[in-house]
């Protein structure tokens, strides 16, 4: 697994704080201030909602996983995603919001698209060129008519 240091990019934090406060504050001014107060009241019963419900997503990722035979790469990245969007959607902001639902997206684009598998190569099972297909049939199975006869 790779792992990143992520304390070089601490100094971001002030950044993207500011940034959210800004976008949010523009976004605001656009749509009209109960409208943001209705956005983000939304956003956060959309984000709980959705961490409720992780136990069924996830349990809904793992038979999906048992059944078609996925890798846990896949799984991890999918369940990661549906949580860390979850809980982007319940922080305050236009920006984490977007990240949140472009995770969430991400996560529905692995349970989905993600998962189909690749076409298969039918030309690697073709079998033996000196094989006949052929049925076998008994010949108590055959039907006699009344004069002895095979009917078929």
């Amino acid at each position: 697994m790779l792992y990143v240091n992520l304390s070089k990019y601490f100094w971001l934090l002030p950044v993207l704080f500011v940034a959210e406060i800004y976008i949010s504050w523009y976004f605001a001014s656009i749509i009209g201030f109960w409208w943001s107060i209705a956005w983000i009241f939304g956003t956060m019963m959309l984000g709980t909602a959705l961490l409720k419900r992780t136990h069924i997503a996830i349990a809904a990722s793992m038979q999906s996983l048992f059944v078609s035979g996925g890798n846990l790469n896949t799984l991890y990245r999918q369940n990661i995603s549906y949580i860390m969007g979850a809980i982007l959607l319940i922080i305050p902001g236009i920006i984490s919001d977007a990240f949140g639902i472009l995770l969430l997206v991400y996560a529905f684009y692995l349970q989905t698209i993600g998962t189909i598998p690749h076409k298969t190569n039918y030309e690697q099972n073709k079998g033996n060129d000196d094989v006949i297909d052929a049925e076998i049939i008994n010949n108590n199975a055959i039907d006699y008519d009344r004069n002895g006869h095979n009917s078929l």
